[in-house]
């Protein structure tokens, strides 16, 4: 989270940047939270409005209930469970606890894969938040869009929102506070003018109509479970400001306020709606959101379609948020070697000044915005209705959550502190994931497991093309190339840098031919790998540069070229081949987007080399899979060579 002046940023400011950008998508999920559990319970004020009544108050207890569980809980993962650098989130909270585990090697590659599920889980969820936030904001303009024409008003703001990413919005950053604060404000304002109604007139049920008194009847307790799996959504904000603990400049102690601001006001304006619902009299028509038909029912048409075009306000906003989480996770997916680098660290983009609107010098990640692009679109087609994502979109949430606080626990389980709260938050997490699972999984959330799963299998495709590729590079060990005798006791020429990942031979080559002129140059590491130790010690001629987990490689080597200005910079790549095309995903897309971006500010020369690199895929599922047979793959090798 930058900041524009030198002078530290308060901490009511930096709560203010959490509620505009952060903290957008899960206050938005009032929008659409009461109107989630009213779509099941509904049934049953058909029959008996004390039946109703019961199970509507009863699931939204039990909401509030592990939303409460939840904030405690991760509360003292905020203080106890956080990365200094990557912060938070279910990859990071397996990462810290695989860290401490060093004598049961099966016990941390499972930790690491349940990382991986843990990464797969925010990557699905991203799409899930678009797609329901662009359909919930179309719902909300009930009186401007007429219901048979959403999906397609849903799938036009995709895709202006997805075009829009290349034109810088930082400068807006501080104007969105402010449709933020009007939809909490007019929410609690038109929710306790409700109650008010209710305590000065009376209670009056909610009319239902015959199509759904129609229906069968439903056990009661059955209604409530699956009540509470559809509106497990209202739970997002607390993982979405543990994995951001380490953006604003007051770290913790902002997330932890701003979480339980959130709360409170959650909790005060989900329990009004539920009332008003039950008590104002209203008409229920499954076509409008609840909130709406609130305000329609206490000021008419036109205090609906005022407060409608507000919500859709801040749906909106809430969508843009995945617009800036999803390329950041496939940035840190990239870096841990779960995603090809080509996608998710080394496509960013600078942006360009919009018309009229201007905009801020930053970078965005056109592939990621085109993969977040089709992902929601496909949601949308296949679930054209809030309803019909609110499943999706709260397994991949409690699915995270579930991996945040085991990983935590296992962690508390090996230094043998076990906290009570750390076990009932489990419990009560896993039974909202099988809940959710058995009640939603045919009804669309079926669609993150298959996503996941989809995201998982190229996490290990990945992880095996970088290390099959690591033990084919020949690697120089990085101690024995900063002290080889011959780099040694040379003045360093800055004016000439030389870029490296590793020390292979055409870099060892490079260097041994350079020093004949009697100088040294500069060599530069930018460290990305957060599982990658850094030198103690290193030599006047190296230079380690940290790259922060929000930004990608490029810009980063951008500004460190910008700041030294050298007169040459030499890149000694490797060249790889095999298994086709996808390659330029991995290796090839890397090197030509970094030779563009460098080619702008410096003179660059590519050092091209002998060595080769040839990867089968043959390699690649015996690596994944080392039980195979590997006679029979070397044979079709040779068939095919």
């Amino acid at each position: 989270m930058e900041h524009s002046t030198d002078k530290p940023p308060s901490l009511l400011s930096d709560i203010r940047i959490i509620f505009a950008t952060i903290l957008t998508d899960p206050g938005s999920s009032l929008a659409y939270g009461a109107d989630a559990v009213i779509a099941v319970t509904i049934v049953l004020f058909a029959t008996s409005f004390e039946a109703g009544m019961t199970a509507t108050l009863l699931a939204g207890g039990t909401v509030m209930t592990v939303y409460l569980i939840a904030v405690l809980a991760y509360n003292s993962m905020i203080r106890h469970h956080t990365h200094p650098v990557l912060g938070g989130g279910a990859f990071v909270s397996s990462l810290i606890t695989s860290q401490h585990i060093r004598r049961h090697p099966r016990l941390k590659a499972f930790i690491h894969n349940m990382g991986k599920l843990g990464t797969a889980s925010l990557l699905a969820d991203f799409p899930a938040t678009q797609a329901i936030s662009l359909i919930a904001g179309v719902e909300a303009l009930h009186y401007i869009i007429p219901s048979t024409d959403r999906l397609q008003w849903a799938l036009i703001l995709l895709v202006l929102l997805s075009l829009i990413q290349r034109y810088g919005l930082g400068n807006l950053a501080r104007f969105m506070i402010w449709p933020v604060l009007a939809f909490y404000a007019s929410n609690l304002l038109i929710n306790a003018y409700g109650i008010y109604t209710i305590l000065q007139e009376g209670w009056k049920p909610p009319v239902v109509s015959e199509t759904i008194k129609a229906a069968p009847l439903s056990m009661l307790i059955p209604i409530v479970l699956a009540s509470v799996a559809n509106g497990a959504t209202l739970m997002t904000g607390v993982e979405v400001g543990y994995s951001s603990v380490n953006i604003p400049y007051h770290k913790g102690k902002a997330i932890r306020l701003s979480m339980w601001i959130l709360f409170s006001l959650v909790l005060c304006t989900y329990f009004m709606q539920l009332i008003n619902f039950m008590g104002l009299g209203i008409t229920y028509d499954r076509l409008i959101p609840v909130p709406i038909n609130i305000a329609e029912t206490l000021g008419g048409e036109y205090l609906a379609l005022g407060f409608g075009i507000l919500t859709a306000t801040m749906l909106l906003l809430a969508a843009q948020t995945a617009h800036t989480d999803f390329p950041l996770e496939m940035l840190r997916a990239a870096r841990s070697r779960f995603f090809p680098r080509g996608v998710g660290d080394m496509a960013w983009k600078r942006t360009r000044p919009a018309f009229l609107l201007g905009g801020h010098e930053g970078v965005y990640n056109p592939r990621a915005t085109i993969v977040l692009g089709i992902l929601s679109a496909i949601i949308l087609w296949l679930f054209p209705s809030s309803h019909a994502i609110e499943g999706m979109y709260g397994l991949a949430v409690v699915a995270a959550m579930n991996i945040d606080l085991t990983s935590y626990f296992l962690r508390q389980v090996r230094t043998k502190k076990i906290s009570a709260l750390t076990v009932i938050a489990l419990i009560v997490m896993h039974a909202m994931f099988w809940n959710i699972t058995y009640n939603k999984f045919f009804e669309g959330a079926w669609f993150i497991v298959v996503l996941m799963l989809l995201y998982f299998i190229v996490f290990q495709i990945s992880q095996a093309i970088y290390e099959i590729w690591e033990e084919k590079l020949k690697v120089v060990p990085l101690e024995l190339g900063l002290w080889y005798p011959a780099f040694q006791n040379h003045p360093v020429n800055r004016k000439h840098i030389v870029l490296v990942s590793k020390f292979h031979p055409g870099v060892v080559h490079f260097l041994r031919n350079f020093v004949r002129s009697g100088q040294m140059p500069l060599v530069v590491h930018f460290h990305s790998d957060p599982g990658q130790d850094e030198p103690h010690e290193l030599p006047d001629w190296f230079l380690n540069v940290p790259v922060p987990p929000d930004m990608d490689t490029i810009t980063a080597i951008n500004q460190f070229i910008r700041k030294e200005k050298p007169d040459r910079v030499h890149l000694i790549p490797l060249m790889v081949r095999g298994i086709g095309p996808i390659l330029n995903l991995y290796f090839g897309n890397s090197i030509e987007r970094l030779k563009y971006a460098i080619s702008r500010h410096a003179d660059l020369q590519v050092e091209y080399n002998r060595e080769r690199i040839v990867l089968h895929p043959s390699d690649i599922l015996l690596h994944i899979f080392p039980f195979l047979p590997a006679k029979w793959f070397r044979v079709q090798e040779k068939l095919h060579e």
